[in-house]
């Protein structure tokens, strides 16, 4: 069982939630800003520079959707969004308990993380 209190940089507490495990947090922290107007809680850049240490195919991936801006090519700039997208939660799927908890860390950096591993 995972306690995660959210606050913001000036001490405010935005949130707790409980989760199972550390996927099931990454889950509903992803799910709860999607679904709220809080702004992102995870950076998305910050989740891929985090994941390229565990698979290459983001380092390529990142060079083919900065390519395809280049050349004002949308249509294939979002497939390669999306195709990111899905190896983004392919990946973490595959991640250990601790490494999900460092890249909430990592990637959640618009938030001050206080997660209590019960």
């Amino acid at each position: 069982m995972i306690e995660w209190t959210g606050k913001t940089t000036n001490g405010k507490t935005i949130g707790t939630m409980i989760a199972e495990d550390p996927h099931d947090l990454f889950s509903k922290l992803d799910a709860w800003v999607r679904n709220d107007s809080t702004p992102n809680y995870f950076d998305r850049d910050l989740i891929v520079e985090f994941l390229e240490k565990k698979d290459p195919k983001f380092a390529r991936l990142n060079k083919d959707i900065e390519q395809a801006d280049y050349y004002d090519d949308d249509e294939l700039e979002e497939k390669l969004f999306e195709d990111q997208t899905n190896l983004i939660y392919e990946t973490i799927d595959q991640l250990d308990d601790e490494e999900v908890l460092e890249l909430i860390e990592y990637a959640g950096e618009a938030f001050i993380n206080d997660i209590e591993v019960c």
